[in-house]
């Protein structure tokens, strides 16, 4: 693959790219308070969360992230703690289960009295064994959830106060998304994998997705990076490209020989020489020696010296 996409692929990230505008249009909404909150929905590892969390951050918007269990009186309590600010509630299908904090969702994101400044206030009560709690939220919202809205009337309300989007993603734009982040390159310092082995391991992702009848997902694109890495480390006995395999398929899917783990370290063992005798070199003659004598790449070179510096501390970090 070259270093520019192909005008196919180009058609569908700027497709791709229209939709994640919307995302962050109406993110943007709940940051400047126009809205009092939205809600994203859409297959899993196409880029919502990730979104979201890039146009805040852009903005400079201060939020509360919420991504695991989430009990409405919990719901409750972070928005009385934090009444200003917008939460961001990932995987979203627990609350939107829960017809008590979708009680709480509808009073956070619609108002029904006017404050002395002539300002709606969305007051949000909670009452339990006598007791009564009340906030007034001044926030927002922002629910991302990988499964479509139920049809429940509790949480169609909640989609009448603010709005809903339902992101449609398909193979093809996501396979360019992918081609395009491969050719930045994946990894840390000199560490890292170039643009044109990230460029191989998408192609493969997509191909091998395809074969097994797998939506193409994000994440998966990036557990295959650090498959690859971890396979050029000799740090895995199979190949990178049957450890994707098996994750795609769920079970082991080897094609490729079975190193053993003491083969491995053999292997390993004449590259961690040759990094520490170039270790003292420039980087030009560095590179040109470990050639010579391993025929590896350079980001292997800085893989084994940095490897090199955890097990004998010479004191080189990639």
């Amino acid at each position: 693959m070259g270093s520019v996409l192909s005008g196919c692929d180009s058609e569908h990230l700027a497709q791709l790219q229209k939709k994640f505008q919307l995302v962050r249009d109406r993110v943007a909404d709940v940051a400047k308070g126009y809205h009092a909150g939205c809600i994203v929905t859409g297959r899993g590892g196409t880029g919502k969360s990730w979104t979201a969390t890039d146009e805040l951050g852009r903005l400079g918007t201060p939020f509360v992230l919420h991504n695991s269990h989430l009990t409405p009186r919990a719901l409750f309590d972070q928005l009385a703690d934090h009444p200003t600010k917008v939460h961001l509630i990932e995987d979203a299908e627990e609350v939107t289960r829960n017809p008590i904090a979708l009680g709480v969702l509808r009073s956070a994101t619609w108002g029904s009295c006017e404050n002395r400044e002539g300002r709606v206030e969305r007051l949000v009560t909670w009452r339990a064994h006598g007791a009564t709690n009340e906030v007034v939220f001044e926030g927002g919202l922002v629910l991302i959830s990988n499964r479509a809205l139920g049809a429940l009337p509790e949480v169609r309300a909640l989609a009448t106060r603010i709005p809903c989007i339902e992101l449609t993603v398909f193979d093809d734009e996501i396979a360019a998304l992918m081609r395009t982040v491969a050719l930045k390159g994946y990894g840390d310092g000199n560490t890292r994998l170039n643009p044109k082995e990230c460029a191989e391991v998408a192609e493969f992702v997509i191909s091998a997705s395809a074969h097994h009848r797998c939506p193409l997902d994000m994440r998966l694109l990036i557990n295959a990076f650090a498959d690859r890495r971890q396979a050029e480390d000799r740090d895995s006995g199979l190949s990178w490209q049957d450890l994707v395999s098996s994750t795609l398929r769920g079970g082991p899917s080897v094609l490729g020989a079975v190193e053993a783990v003491g083969l491995r370290e053999q292997q390993k063992a004449p590259e961690l020489e040759v990094a520490r005798d170039v270790l003292g070199l420039n980087r030009a003659d560095r590179l040109r020696v470990w050639q010579e004598r391993t025929g590896k790449s350079e980001p292997t070179l800085y893989r084994r010296l940095a490897e090199l510096g955890r097990l004998d501390s010479t004191g080189f970090h990639a």
